[in-house]
């Protein structure tokens, strides 16, 4: 979550003297659905920087997890993980 806010911030805000702000959302539905959006500026390609890139391999690997970009405009990341029991009772 603290990558998508600072990833949000980052390019979000740049060129603009607007107000900002950051919208988190979560909710289950199997599994955990995170969602971080902004009223910045528009997403203009689907394709991850380096950030984003490491965070989605890290989700792959700790929990079956994935991020994808759910909204162009607003921009609209959203993270998908598994349930965190069923790693919990892994060895």
């Amino acid at each position: 979550i603290q990558l998508l806010c600072e990833n949000a911030i980052k390019h979000g805000m740049k060129n603009t003297t607007d107000p900002f702000e950051i919208t988190l959302y979560s909710f289950r539905d199997n599994g955990i659905h995170i969602e971080v959006s902004n009223n910045g500026k528009e997403i203009t390609s689907t394709a991850f920087g380096i950030g984003l890139s490491n965070l989605q391999e890290r989700l792959a690997h700790l929990c079956q997890g994935k991020i994808t970009v759910k909204h162009l405009n607003p921009p609209t990341y959203a993270i998908t993980l598994k349930e965190i029991y069923e790693f919990s009772h892994r060895r």
